[in-house]
């Protein structure tokens, strides 16, 4: 639980403090380093406290930036990102050998594979925002939706790629990859 709460407050103040305004947005979306410890605490600790991490803090962050509207959409897609990374990491992990190497490519697949979920879960929110509440130029809506996929597969690949070499940097350290031995 104090994991949890320890990276749920790095992914929150990295949301807060070092947001990445998206250009063209007129600042209506931002890309952020959040997933970093999304994927981590998931993969070093289990799923479900990988998703809660994103999930809490991805929702505190919505709220606190001024996206309330989309913060119970993102409590559950980056609960679910969490989850899947997590399992996908552990399932990926169950065969083969414990390598740094198989770690890195291990982690950054299943950690890949959240992030790019997570992008397309963000199209819900984004389909009812922008079709079926339409503005001035209802069209432009399904050009906003794949604009947003973009720069949020963006987000998310480079992400993991940081929380994977992160990840592998924590692999020596006695407790931590021990911890996640145990629960394959």
């Amino acid at each position: 639980m104090v994991l949890t709460a320890i990276f749920a407050a790095l992914s929150y103040v990295v949301t807060i403090w070092l947001p990445i305004p998206l250009p063209g947005t007129s600042g209506a979306g931002y890309l952020n380093l959040s997933d970093v410890f999304v994927f981590i605490t998931a993969a070093l600790v289990n799923p479900w406290l990988g998703g809660l991490v994103g999930g809490i803090s991805g929702m505190l962050a919505d709220l606190t930036l001024g996206y309330g509207y989309f913060a119970p959409f993102t409590l559950m897609i980056k609960f679910i990102e969490g989850l899947v990374a997590g399992y996908l990491f552990r399932l990926l992990t169950s065969v083969g050998n414990d390598s740094k190497r198989t770690y890195l490519w291990k982690s950054m697949v299943a950690f890949i594979a959240g992030g790019l979920i997570m992008a397309a879960l963000y199209m819900i929110p984004d389909y009812i925002t922008y079709i079926m509440i339409p503005g001035e130029n209802p069209g432009d809506g399904y050009l906003f939706i794949f604009f947003d996929l973009g720069f949020n597969s963006i987000q998310g690949v480079a992400d993991a790629i940081i929380a994977s070499f992160i990840f592998v940097g924590l692999y020596n350290i006695p407790g931590l990859t021990n911890r996640h031995r145990q629960v394959k």
